[in-house]
């Protein structure tokens, strides 16, 4: 290992490999202890996606998106007991919310 990126065999750099990871990773969801944020930061370009099985502290979301169409769809599911606030990019007039046991 050396002290400098300007030799061989020069440290991997996991801060910097991981670390755009983690900003897409906020970018699509953000959470904390009683807080989903969907979708918090994309970028314009983004005009559609999904996600699939995103864990986070008590359970895991899947959702998807269409901006052009207005098409926004997602399933959690809650590992444990915790009341959650729900925080979304607004891209149709209402939300419905389905709870199952």
């Amino acid at each position: 290992m050396g002290l400098t990126m300007e030799i061989e065999t020069a440290p991997v750099q996991m801060d910097a490999n991981l670390g755009l990871v983690n900003a897409v990773q906020e970018m699509l969801l953000f959470v904390s202890e009683n807080l989903l944020k969907i979708l918090p930061a994309i970028p314009e370009k983004w005009k559609r996606g999904s996600v699939k099985d995103f864990r986070f502290y008590t359970g895991r979301i899947s959702f998807s998106w269409d901006v052009e169409e207005g098409k926004f769809e997602a399933e959690i599911r809650q590992l444990g007991e915790q009341l959650l606030r729900l925080n979304y990019l607004i891209l149709l007039p209402a939300l419905h919310i389905w709870a199952k046991k």
